[in-house]
């Protein structure tokens, strides 16, 4: 596994074995891995991203002129599931994709495509609606006569603060990355539209 990391052999007579047929060469292999695979994540859409997750398989000393991998016509790929339980954020696909590649070195690469989509109504119901209700409770300073505005202010600097404490704890469960997510821009959002309702407030 190529991609693999800190891969360990699962060692099952029913899944572990090799067979050669010494007249054609052919040789079949099974093994159990347990481990993590590496995968670099395009977060922009958090927390509505999806993601193709591949588990590339092939040899890492041969070149492709002397050692193939192919699909077996016999086995259907499609018929393969992916059972998971300990990803309790994510929701994964049954089915499960494949491609033939070419490595760097010229050497033969089978690819398996596991597609995640990530679970997103916690963040809904705890971050986003929290943010569309406090936007939809600052316009309620409108409702404070303009000659009150001192208390229009007061009102508007406190929902801006609540806001930005808000921010805060949010950023604990939000992924680091260098741009901007959907509920990045969400959060954005709301600061500029505070922002400007604290203008109308002053100078309208």
């Amino acid at each position: 596994v190529n991609n693999g990391i800190e891969l360990r052999e699962m060692w099952d007579g029913n899944t572990s074995w090799n067979l050669k047929d010494y007249e054609t060469g052919e040789m079949k292999y099974s093994q159990r891995y347990f481990g993590i695979v590496a995968n670099q994540m395009d977060l922009r859409a958090f927390p509505f991203d999806a993601d193709a997750i591949p588990i590339t398989i092939g040899p890492k000393v041969h070149k492709k002129l002397s050692l193939k991998l192919e699909h077996d016509p016999e086995h259907s790929i499609r018929t393969t599931k992916v059972a998971c339980k300990s990803l309790i954020d994510w929701e994964i696909d049954q089915e499960v994709g494949f491609q033939s590649s070419e490595g760097s070195a010229g050497h033969s690469n089978a690819t398996f495509i596991i597609t995640a989509r990530r679970r997103y109504a916690y963040y809904m119901w705890k971050f986003m609606s929290i943010n569309i209700g406090v936007c939809i409770y600052s316009w309620a300073i409108f409702l404070i006569p303009p000659g009150s505005l001192q208390e229009r202010l007061e009102m508007i600097v406190t929902i801006f603060l609540a806001e930005v404490a808000f921010g805060l704890v949010l950023s604990a469960d939000l992924p680091r990355v260098p741009y901007l997510t959907v509920l990045d821009q969400i959060v954005v959002g709301t600061y500029a539209l505070l922002f400007l309702v604290g203008l109308e407030t002053q100078f309208v």
